[in-house]
């Protein structure tokens, strides 16, 4: 594994009085890794499109940003227990990322 995967962080929030801990990475500085690391270069669709920031399609997106990349970010949560340290809920969110589509032989 690269060490410019991000680090987990640990921050701890109080909601109605009682105290949760909170467990995260950056998401952008994992979205940088995982197009970063050479190793999942064959599952990213890195192929050039050409977006716009209007429906009659004249103002290409890199007009105002020039080598603008739109990356499609997919977020999901789904309760998970967690019943080996005492029977505790967790909520996990895992992200990803519009991958190159697979044919199937």
């Amino acid at each position: 594994m690269s060490s410019t995967h991000p680090l987990f962080e640990r921050h701890e929030i109080v909601v109605a009085g009682e105290a949760f801990k909170v467990y995260y990475c950056d998401i952008l500085s994992c979205i940088k890794a995982l197009f970063g690391d050479p190793e999942f270069i064959s599952d990213l669709l890195l192929a050039p499109e050409r977006h716009y920031t209007d429906e009659d399609q004249k103002e290409a997106l890199d007009c105002q940003r020039e080598g603008a990349t739109v990356v499609p970010i997919i977020i999901a949560s789904d309760k998970t227990q967690l019943t080996l340290i005492g029977n505790k809920t967790t909520y996990p969110v895992y992200i990803t990322t519009s991958g190159k589509p697979h044919l199937a032989n």
